[in-house]
C-alpha cells in the first residue's frame, strides 16, 4: 500500500513538473513572438508591405497612409496642418503604445498624462481609434520607428517621444495657427457653411482685407473677428483670434466654430 501511494504521489509530481515546464515554454514563446514583432527589418520590406496595404485600402474605396485605411486623406505635408497632425499624432501614440507594451523599459508615470493630452488635440482621438485596431499595418508602421533594444536604449526612446508629445500639446495650446493646401476662399466658404446660426441666433461672414486676407467675423449679435485666413505658398493659413481671452465667452457655439476650422483645412 505504501508503495502504491508513493507511486501515485510520484506520478502527480511528474505531471505537475511537466505542466510547469509546458507553461514556462509557452511563456517564453509568447515573449519571443512579441519581441519578433518589433525586430528591426529592412526599410524596403516595411515600404513594400505598406504599399500592399495601401492598395488594399484603395481597392475598398478608402483613403490610405503608410498602410493604414483612413476616413480622410493625409494630403501633401504642410506646416501645422490639423488634419495631418491629427493623423500623425494618432499613429505616433498607437505605435508608441505597441512599443511600450512589447519592449523592456523602466516605469514612466508621465507617459499616461502626455498621451491623454495628445489624444485631446484636434482629431487625434478619432485617428488613434482608426489605426490602433489595424494590427498588420500598425505592426509594420511601428517597426520603421522602433525596435526592442536594451533597457537603457528603450528608456531613451520613450523619454524622447514623451517630450515630442508634450511639445505638440504646447504648440496647439499656445498657437492657434493652422495651415491648408487649399487657398483662402475655399477654406472660408467651408468654415462658413459649417458654422451657422439657427434663424437669427447669430450670423458670421467673410470680410476681405486690404492685404488680401479674409477675416471671418461674427456680424450679429455683435461684431467680433473670429479668424484671419491668408493665402500662402499655394495654400493658406488660418489664425484664430479672440479665442482665449475674455471675448471667447461672447462667441456663440465656439466649439462648433473651432471644429469647422479644423475640418476645413
Amino acid at each position: 500500500m505504501a508503495g502504491s501511494r508513493y507511486n501515485t504521489y510520484s506520478q502527480r509530481q511528474s505531471r505537475m513538473i511537466k505542466k510547469t515546464i509546458i507553461l514556462l515554454a509557452l511563456s517564453c514563446i509568447a515573449a519571443l513572438s512579441h519581441a519578433e514583432d518589433l525586430l528591426k527589418v529592412p526599410p524596403t520590406d516595411v515600404s513594400n508591405k505598406a504599399h500592399q496595404l495601401d492598395l488594399a485600402c484603395r481597392a475598398n474605396g478608402k483613403f490610405s497612409y503608410d498602410g493604414f485605411c483612413l476616413s480622410r486623406a493625409h494630403g501633401k505635408t504642410t506646416w501645422r496642418n490639423p488634419a495631418q497632425d491629427s493623423i500623425t499624432l494618432g499613429l505616433e501614440i498607437a505605435s508608441l503604445e505597441l512599443f511600450y507594451s512589447n519592449c523592456e523599459h523602466s516605469d514612466f508615470p508621465s507617459l499616461n498624462e502626455a498621451v491623454s493630452k495628445a489624444k485631446s488635440l484636434l482629431r487625434t482621438r478619432q485617428f488613434y481609434d482608426e489605426v490602433r485596431t489595424q494590427g498588420e499595418a500598425l505592426n509594420n508602421y511601428t517597426r520603421q520607428l522602433y525596435s526592442c533594444k536594451s533597457r537603457n536604449e528603450n528608456d531613451a526612446t520613450i523619454s524622447s517621444r514623451i517630450k515630442w508629445l508634450n511639445y505638440m500639446s504646447k504648440i496647439y495650446a499656445d498657437n492657434k495657427i493652422f495651415t491648408s493646401n487649399n487657398p483662402a476662399v475655399p477654406v472660408v466658404d467651408c468654415i462658413l457653411s459649417k458654422y451657422k446660426g439657427s434663424g437669427s441666433d447669430f450670423f458670421a461672414a467673410g470680410i476681405p482685407a486690404q492685404n488680401g486676407s479674409i477675416t471671418i467675423s461674427l456680424v450679429a449679435p455683435i461684431l467680433l473677428p473670429l479668424a484671419t485666413v491668408t493665402n500662402m505658398g499655394g495654400g493658406s493659413s488660418t489664425q484664430l483670434v479672440n479665442a482665449d481671452d475674455g471675448h471667447s465667452k461672447l462667441i456663440p457655439k465656439q466649439k462648433d466654430f473651432a471644429d469647422a476650422v479644423i475640418d476645413c483645412q
